[in-house]
């Protein structure tokens, strides 16, 4: 099983770490808000390598809701 993702974000990404916030910042604050969403799924289903259970359990949430924010993303499996 995968560890929560909130520890992997912490890990030794801190030059991705900072790009990503600059970019963040730079939109208004709902797209921002959405737009690190749409990373935070994405990454969890690359990382669960597309096991939408695990990926969810890997987001602290629930499966039902991560579908409804993949359709809401138009993420693609």
């Amino acid at each position: 099983m995968l560890e929560p993702f909130a520890s992997t974000m912490n890990g030794n990404a801190g030059h991705d770490r900072k790009q990503v916030e600059i970019d963040l910042f730079s939109l208004p604050f709902h797209k921002a808000v959405s737009e690190l969403e749409r990373r935070l799924i994405e990454k969890a289903l690359e990382e669960a390598q597309g096991n939408k259970s695990e990926a969810a359990n890997c987001l602290q949430s629930n499966r039902r809701l991560l579908y409804k924010k993949i359709e809401k993303h138009k993420i693609s499996d």
